[in-house]
């Protein structure tokens, strides 16, 4: 740990505080390093399973090192999910910004093919996210994100089956509020579903067909013959 500056020489060298290095961006690209590893070994082996050294070789950085960047476990666990957190939420809004013009299906729907290739460019996100909640409930040290933060999610759905509402994409007695929760659970199911070090091209395959049932393609309807 640092260690405090004397007391007679408080003017002399700063303190090199852990947490927060000073400098360009190499310190910038370096905590990217950190984080990118992080997601990918806990979402790999599991938050309890995973030490600080873990990550640190995977960041291709030493564990003192690391130790600048973030003091605990659990800090970098929750600088972890909250990247992770806006990363994903922002793949999803920008789609949504880029597609503003086509259906709220369309727009989820390029938020999905979006995230297909996240998964791909960032191995491990996908789970990550996906089991952070049950990470949190089984290791007592670890923290929730803000309120803001952790409501997002949640909100970008419910805003989105607004729109749905005001366009007039939704059946007639649609419960709004409850096809939000549905949305938000089966976008959450296919993140748990995502193995780390798995098959892209299966994740990919489950998540285009959570697309078909989106646009009404994956079943065709008919009744069977009494």
């Amino acid at each position: 740990m640092p260690r405090k500056p004397a007391s007679h020489d408080a003017s002399a060298t700063p303190v090199r505080r852990r947490g927060r290095p000073q400098g360009s961006g190499v310190a910038a690209a370096t905590r990217e390093r950190i984080l990118r590893a992080a997601v990918y070994r806990f979402a790999q082996s599991g938050y309890a399973q995973t030490s600080n050294q873990d990550i640190a070789r995977a960041a291709g950085i030493t564990s003192g090192s690391l130790y600048h960047y973030f003091d605990s476990k659990a800090a970098l666990f929750h600088a972890a999910l909250r990247h992770t957190t806006v990363s994903l939420l922002e793949t999803y809004r920008g789609a949504c910004r880029d597609a503003a013009g086509q259906s709220v299906v369309d727009q989820l729907c390029l938020g999905l093919e979006r995230v297909i290739a996240l998964a791909r460019d960032w191995p491990g996100i996908v789970r990550f996210g996906g089991n952070a909640a049950a990470e949190i409930r089984h290791n007592r040290e670890l923290d929730w994100l803000d309120s803001e933060l952790a409501a997002a999610f949640p909100d970008f759905f419910r805003d989105l089956v607004r729109q749905a509402a005001r366009h007039g994409e939704l059946a007639s007695a649609t419960d709004l509020e409850g096809a939000a929760g549905l949305l938000l659970a089966l976008t959450m199911g296919l993140s748990i579903s995502h193995d780390t070090d798995g098959d892209e091209e299966a994740f990919a395959a489950r998540v285009r067909a959570y697309e078909r049932l989106l646009r009404g393609e994956l079943f065709q309807g008919k009744r069977l013959r009494k």
